[in-house]
C-alpha cells in the first residue's frame, strides 16, 4: 500500500513486570480504533440517498431519528 510507510518493529529484551503479569509492553490496540470508523461509513454510506451524515460515534437511533425528521422538515 502506497499510503503506509515502512514500519520499524523493535523487539526489547527487558521485562517488565510492574507493567503486567506477562512483561508484555505495547502502544496500545491499534485494532479497536478501526470498527467504530468503519461501521459509521457504513451507516453514513446507507442513508446517503437521503442526505444524511454521521462523522463521529456512537450513532444512536434517536440520532438517525432526528435527523430523518430534520431532513422531513427541509
Amino acid at each position: 500500500h502506497a499510503d503506509v510507510h515502512d514500519i520499524d518493529v523493535i523487539f526489547v529484551d527487558e521485562r517488565d513486570d510492574i507493567i503486567n503479569p506477562l512483561g508484555g509492553k505495547g502502544d496500545g490496540e491499534g485494532s479497536a480504533i478501526s470498527p467504530p470508523v468503519v461501521m459509521a461509513n457504513a451507516v453514513s454510506d446507507a442513508l446517503a440517498p437521503f442526505k444524511m451524515e454521521f462523522n463521529s460515534t456512537p450513532i444512536k437511533p434517536e440520532q438517525i431519528a432526528a435527523a430523518s425528521a430534520l431532513q422531513a422538515a427541509r
